[in-house]
């Protein structure tokens, strides 16, 4: 395992997915990410993460954004991942984008989380991993990606 196996689960991925717009995948991706037992709706979670983007564009090179927010109620870091079946226009990026990692921290956490974003960004720039994720030809494929060991530099 991984450091991000901790803070993934199958249920919080989807690969190949057919959407065209930011704002859809923001909301599939605040869908994943929400639980009704702390109250973390999606509605909350897309407004969160669109309000941080706002603030500068979370995609990291290489077809990757990596959308992220803090939410109060939250008790644990989570993961969601969405890779698309077509890559499309983002905002800034330079290039198309297709792989979005969302991020939801709780808000109590303070420079934690930039640590947590440095070492996901390491870990996706690891040799394989980004061709690993684009070959990935389902959701469990995409899954055992991020929970396997980590690849090795």
């Amino acid at each position: 395992m991984n450091f991000l196996s901790a803070f993934i689960s199958p249920s919080r991925i989807i690969n190949k997915a057919s959407l065209q717009s930011q704002k859809r995948i923001f909301e599939v991706l605040s869908q994943l990410l929400q639980d009704e037992e702390l109250n973390i709706s999606s509605d909350l979670l897309y407004q969160k993460l669109f309000e941080r983007e706002r603030i500068g564009s979370t995609a990291i090179g290489k077809g990757v954004v990596v959308p992220h927010c803090r939410v109060d109620g939250l008790t644990i870091t989570r993961l969601a991942v969405l890779t698309l079946n077509e890559s499309i226009e983002y905002d800034t990026a330079e290039q198309k984008v297709g792989v979005f990692i969302a991020v939801i921290f709780p808000k109590n956490v303070s420079d934690v989380h930039i640590q947590f974003i440095a070492e996901l960004v390491k870990f996706l720039k690891s040799p394989g991993v980004l061709d690993s994720i684009h070959a990935a030809s389902s959701n469990e494929e995409l899954y055992q990606i991020f929970f396997k060991d980590e690849q090795k530099t």
